[in-house]
């Protein structure tokens, strides 16, 4: 584990805290961020294009102008595409952190992960916020768990065309693109029979994840 962090495995649910941004986190977000933001298919394509330089001016481009609690949701995002990279063993995430058309935050499902060990897919909503009492936090996972239904429970078919288009990004073609390619197909409203529904509800995973948010100054010499 990253020197700096600290995991607490409590039953069904895992807590990571940062204690420290340590030259090891550090590291690990430059690493980790053209492919999170851009997909790291098209990175590992096209590496030099889509540098840590060109990825970093973008980010920058858009968080600069944004008020203080939109940047909390886009630090709050950024470090639970990182965290759980490092975390987790059996999810792989198939989104990437930019808005496609407006080359902007994203719009939609902010993360959607798939379990390769029991072939299913984990939709994601992050709230971020600066409270830290239970209460607050509380406040928070509510907030996601609304967030995530109200999205499934939506029918938006723009929901899905946008995850699909990220796995163009994020995977390359091959037996595993296949896989999550048909999970998101059958989990489509447009593509739902009434025979397929309790089949389609059975796949859905759910993880209510939230930040404790203390504002900090972006540092360019860190980044």
């Amino acid at each position: 584990m990253l020197k700096g962090l600290k995991i607490d495995h409590n039953g069904k649910s895992v807590i990571c805290y940062i204690e420290d941004f340590s030259d090891e986190l550090k590291s690990e977000i430059r690493s980790q961020l053209s492919g999170i933001y851009n997909g790291f298919h098209i990175v590992n394509e096209d590496p030099i294009f889509y540098s840590y330089k060109y990825t970093l001016n973008l980010f920058l481009y858009e968080f600069d102008k944004k008020s203080s609690n939109i940047k909390k949701g886009m630090i709050g995002e950024l470090l639970s595409h990182v965290l759980l990279n490092i975390i987790s063993k059996k999810l792989t995430s198939i989104s990437v952190y930019k808005n496609k058309e407006e080359n902007s935050i994203k719009k939609g499902f902010d993360i959607l992960y798939y379990d390769k060990h029991n072939n299913s897919l984990w939709y994601t909503e992050v709230k971020s916020g600066k409270g830290k009492s239970t209460k607050y936090n509380k406040v928070l996972l509510n907030r996601s768990k609304n967030g995530i239904s109200t999205m499934l429970q939506s029918k938006r078919q723009k929901l899905w065309d946008s995850a699909l288009i990220d796995l163009q990004l994020v995977i390359k073609n091959g037996i595993n693109h296949k896989k999550i390619k048909n999970l998101l197909q059958m989990d489509s409203p447009v593509s739902i029979s009434p025979n397929d529904k309790k089949k389609c509800d059975s796949n859905f995973g759910l993880i209510l994840r939230y930040k404790r948010y203390d504002p900090i100054k972006i540092n360019r010499r860190f980044l």
